[in-house]
């Protein structure tokens, strides 16, 4: 309670409470808006990105992200911002069921087969992304230089990032059946894909429950929320945690808040995209993306067993709520009723 008072008397943002006997700190954030980068200056280096200056994601330790906010926050330039710097260092994998912002790249050479719009070639997408980190995982272990602990970058192998934009839209369309094929491969890939260097970028107007299981939600580790949100949005974007976080309404494209592991979200202004900066034209630029071959790889039973062993009974509990009949019939009952996001 106190850190909200304290936002509202400094105009400032709190980023971190440190307690110890007698004593606590609270450490707040003021003019933000002077640390904005431009997309120029983002660039992912050992594990991190910049988001702002002196604010980094780093997706090595804090894996996959949930990106959410209304139309007209500057949530697709961030996400183009998220392509551009992952495809400059390994491969991004993009679907887009609306056929909209994302789509458009499908016909760019570097995204030849790395974009995807139909509900099957979604599924298709998912799967293949599950066998491609079962294969990294192989890779791994079978590599002459193997240490146990150590992830996919000791091993210069490329990241692997899945971008699924306006996930409810796919998400609420699918049947029974259709949500257990999902999930069966996309629950392992959001636990299980850090250390093979395999993330998952989650996008969508609202994260509730109904669209983003609480199971996949908690597990999307970093968090951003961009454009005006009712209180109601920002609650199901950050959790029942941050109930007393004075969260501000401001103008401006890119604006919005950031979580970036540490509990407490801050204000973030997304990296500035000048008039002159055109994506479609950077994008062009590249004529493949970095990958790793592994198709002369086969998956063996104990590669399974491998993953297998990986996956708890916890997470298969939580998967079984997740596709139960019971929890499809509620699921479906509050999508017909609910509308889009509050935009204030």
């Amino acid at each position: 309670m106190m850190g909200s008072v304290l936002e509202e008397l400094f105009l400032g943002d709190l980023v971190e409470i440190d307690r110890k006997p007698m004593l606590v700190t609270y450490k707040l954030l003021l003019d933000t808006i002077e640390r904005r980068l431009s997309i120029r200056e983002v660039k992912a280096e050992n594990g991190s990105i910049e988001i702002m200056k002196g604010v980094f994601w780093e997706y090595d330790k804090l894996p996959n992200l949930l990106i959410s906010g209304g139309i007209g926050g500057g949530k697709t330039f961030f996400i183009y911002t998220l392509i551009k710097v992952f495809m400059e260092i390994g491969t991004v994998k993009i679907a887009d069921p609306k056929k909209s912002d994302l789509g458009v790249l499908a016909d760019l050479p570097a995204f030849k087969g790395h974009v995807v719009m139909e509900k099957e070639e979604i599924f298709r997408l998912l799967e293949d992304s599950f066998e491609m980190m079962i294969k990294r995982y192989k890779y791994m272990r079978e590599h002459k230089n193997y240490t146990m602990g150590k992830n996919y970058a000791f091993y210069d192998m490329p990241p692997y990032v899945v971008i699924i934009d306006e996930w409810a839209a796919f998400f609420s369309t699918l049947d029974y059946k259709e949500t257990d094929r999902v999930l069966k491969v996309l629950m392992p890939l959001i636990l299980q894909g850090r250390q093979a260097g395999v993330y998952m970028i989650i996008a969508l107007q609202r994260p509730d429950a109904q669209s983003l299981p609480n199971g996949i939600r908690d597990n999307l580790l970093a968090k951003v929320s961009l454009g005006r949100l009712s209180e109601l949005g920002y609650k199901m974007s950050f959790g029942d945690e941050n109930k007393n976080k004075s969260f501000v309404n401001k103008s401006g494209v890119g604006r919005g808040y950031l979580d970036i592991g540490k509990g407490i979200p801050q204000e973030l202004y997304s990296p500035f995209v000048p008039n002159d900066f055109d994506f479609l034209t950077e994008f062009a630029k590249f004529d493949h993306m970095i990958e790793l071959d592994f198709e002369p790889a086969r998956i063996t039973v104990e590669d399974q067993k491998l993953m297998d062993d990986m996956y708890s009974a916890d997470d298969e509990r939580q998967l079984r709520k997740m596709v139960s009949e019971e929890y499809q019939r509620k699921r479906q009952e509050k999508l017909n009723k609910a509308g889009d996001i509050t935009i204030e």
